[in-house]
């Protein structure tokens, strides 16, 4: 498999191969009786036949280098579809190392060579499955009213293995998910990496008032995310509740993170374009609740932007006129 990095040396390596005639290889090459047979090895748990017949079909050269790694990707890729660990780690580590025969040009520079098949790259993300899946069945375990218990063993666990934890979360009662939250919200303070877990166990339960002590408390950092999800989940009123909450919050970043994800699901409620009006002086918040504010098709609101832009002073009227003109251009590129 080799151990050096395609792109480890100081200089770029050469494609070796045309594209479209590497294409025209694997096309015409049959690879589905080995592939069937590699996997075959691997649900069995045959690891050591398995690693030598992925080393022979490389170096006997028996099979054109493009089918060769196009038989190493697509036997990666089907790995995903098995369970976690289902092969030895060492099988998943000579993939992650394995050295493609097949460089291709470079899309934006034809004198750099890349993998057509990027056996790494397909290792990478079967061993993020693989963390995902353990995860959520490590937490759907959990699940039994121990709250400090998964609390625990989630900060412990790897980024991918946490998104287990949160996929675990859509199967558990809202009751469970409720008690989970506040139980998260509760050690927000010390530990922020919490913020995820609290406001997808609020999103659950449907509890608005745990999501926003996870959106107060939190760690603005995952707050794109958790506000996404936020924007999709509730209804208009309750992201209005939740916008118009925000601006008790000390940090202007955290302010401005929830105009921009919030404000367009929340801009038919009166309450909430009232708040983003009132954003328009601030320094920090104006230009967000204008770009929000441009979006609406509500013709009050584009009628309260004239009006600021005809007669108020300084920034509210600079963000009113941004307003209209981002309307306006919005309008133009769809005709």
């Amino acid at each position: 498999f080799g151990n050096l990095p395609v792109f480890g040396a100081t200089t770029f390596p050469e494609p070796n191969w045309d594209r479209g005639m590497a294409m025209e290889v694997v096309k015409a090459t049959d690879t589905q009786p080995t592939l069937a047979d590699w996997l075959r090895l691997a649900r069995a748990g045959d690891n050591a036949a398995l690693l030598e017949s992925i080393t022979d079909i490389q170096s006997a050269g028996q099979l054109p280098a493009p089918a060769v790694d196009y038989l190493v990707f697509s036997f990666t890729v089907g790995l995903s579809d098995l369970d976690a660990k289902s092969v030895d780690s060492q099988v998943l580590v000579a993939l992650s190392q394995y050295e493609p025969q097949t460089l291709v040009a470079h899309d934006d520079n034809a004198r750099v060579g890349i993998p057509l098949f990027n056996v790494r790259a397909a290792a990478a993300g079967v061993q993020h499955a693989w963390e995902r899946q353990q995860g959520g069945r490590q937490a759907l375990r959990l699940d039994r009213g121990n709250h400090a218990l998964w609390i625990k063993r989630y900060q412990d666990a790897s980024p991918a293995a946490r998104r287990g934890f949160m996929d675990s979360l859509e199967t558990t009662s809202e009751d469970q998910a409720q008690a989970l939250g506040w139980a998260a919200v509760e050690a927000l303070a010390q530990n922020p990496g919490l913020t995820m877990a609290a406001a997808t166990a609020g999103i659950r339960a449907d509890d608005s008032e745990l999501v926003w002590q996870a959106i107060r408390s939190g760690d603005a950092g995952d707050l794109p995310a958790v506000l996404r999800a936020v924007s999709t989940h509730f209804d208009a009123s309750t992201c209005s509740e939740l916008l118009n909450r925000s601006f008790e919050l000390e940090s202007n970043a955290k302010k401005a993170l929830v105009i921009a994800q919030l404000g367009p699901a929340a801009i038919s409620e009166p309450a909430a374009q009232d708040a983003l009006f009132e954003a328009l002086g601030s320094r920090e918040l104006g230009a967000g609740a204008a770009l929000v504010l441009s979006r609406s098709s509500d013709a009050m609101v584009m009628q309260r932007l004239d009006d600021i832009a005809e007669k108020n002073q300084g920034l509210a009227r600079q963000r009113a006129t941004l307003a209209i003109n981002l309307r306006s251009q919005a309008a133009g590129s769809v005709q």
